[in-house]
């Protein structure tokens, strides 16, 4: 995308998930001088959800590049999870037992992470890994935790998710009610 980059690289045979964060103007790089740096917020973000007890990668690494004293480029390192996106592996599966047991995982998913005050702001398939057939969630930049979800805001999120099926035949509309 225009503001990262994210790449799987290999250290000492090892599969390293490597993104970049790019600013997309200066202000945006003169705001990480108040607050954390996106690259910051992922590494924080993702050992915060795995104390909460959610599946996410483990974040090995945060580095920044400075300009002028100002943090400028982020990069973050996580474990890589190997599965693939939600929404290629529902179109994948061909047995519809096994969607149905992924539809309930996913919805104890959503609920344990509401339950435990975490609020993923960018909940959609793309953003879940299938790993043996357990979700993984990835893509922590936009997380939000230490506060009570508004109902909104759950349903705001399932609505996100709910859109990423839309054009699939795999899902019916009782599978996604399921997940509420």
């Amino acid at each position: 995308s225009r503001s990262s980059t994210v790449a799987i690289v290999q250290i000492d045979g090892r599969p390293i998930v490597l993104k970049r964060f790019r600013h997309k103007n200066p202000v945006a790089a003169l705001k990480n001088l108040v607050r954390p740096t996106a690259a910051f917020r992922s590494w924080i973000l993702g050992h915060n959800l795995r104390d909460r007890g959610l599946p996410t990668p483990r974040p090995l690494v945060a580095l920044h590049r400075y300009r002028l004293g100002i943090p400028c480029e982020g990069y973050v390192a996580f474990e890589f999870v190997d599965g693939c996106g939600l929404a290629e592996a529902v179109g994948n599966c061909a047995d519809f037992r096994e969607l149905r047991a992924w539809t309930a995982r996913i919805g104890r998913l959503v609920r344990a992470m509401h339950d435990r005050r975490v609020s993923h702001r960018d909940l959609k398939a793309a953003n879940v890994i299938m790993s043996a057939g357990e979700p993984v969630l990835v893509d922590l930049v936009g997380v939000t935790i230490d506060r009570d979800v508004p109902f909104r805001t759950r349903a705001r999120e399932l609505a996100r998710l709910n859109a990423s099926f839309l054009a699939s035949d795999k899902v019916t509309r009782t599978d996604r009610l399921r997940v509420l």
